[in-house]
């Protein structure tokens, strides 16, 4: 059955639309109701070297078609982004039954993008981002205690704290979107939206 088949079944049955993006949002909608935490996500990235490596961060909402997520640009992530600008994106809503999974390029935000959020935090989430050499070894626990307390101090006396340089925020632009809908004796249902040449979205039915 081809990608535009008239005959394929409606999307509507499993909450969905022709439109991924719209889709994903209702779905994040409804697992914010439910979910303990429905932004958090698995973010996949890989060296040059094709390495992989995975770690779970927070979703930070949509801006047009692009996801995003912020963090350190000479933390591992950061380095490997920046040898190989391609990442994968996985949420698990276990209450829900529902998976999400969103591949495609990563592109950095401005600076100015980036402050904006950064301003936007509490002071403490602020003075954390300053103080930490994400992904570099450390002492002990009390070492990073004392650093943040000391910076926390300081940022009081200061009335804040400057975005740290190596702060970056990121865009992820999906190029694939896949639907996981969990369903008895493993007959799941998947969906897969491929944007293709003319930048639309084609679908088709994935088997479990």
């Amino acid at each position: 059955m081809s990608l535009n088949s008239p005959e394929r079944e409606d999307l509507k049955a499993y909450s969905l639309t022709a439109d991924p993006l719209e889709s994903f949002l209702s779905w994040h909608e409804s697992a914010l109701k439910i979910e303990e935490n429905a932004n958090a996500m698995a973010l996949a990235t890989a060296a040059k070297s094709g390495v992989p490596s995975v770690r779970m961060v927070l979703f930070k909402g949509c801006v047009g078609e692009k996801f995003s997520l912020y963090g350190h640009n000479d933390s591992q992530k950061g380095l490997e982004l920046e040898e190989n600008p391609y990442a994968s994106l996985v949420f698990y809503w276990h209450r829900s039954l529902r998976q999400v999974r969103i591949t495609g390029a990563v592109e950095k935000m401005t600076k100015e993008q980036t402050l904006n959020y950064f301003s936007s935090r509490a002071l403490e989430s602020q003075v954390a981002s300053s103080v930490s050499k994400q992904s570099q070894p450390i002492a002990n626990r009390e070492t990073l205690e004392s650093n943040f307390q000391n910076a926390l101090k300081l940022a009081k006396e200061t009335g804040g704290v400057s975005m740290p340089e190596n702060w970056q925020g990121y865009y992820l632009v999906p190029q694939e979107i896949e639907f996981f809908l969990y369903r008895d004796f493993r007959l799941n249902d998947r969906f897969l939206f491929k944007k293709n040449s003319a930048a639309r979205w084609d679908w088709q039915r994935l088997q479990p």
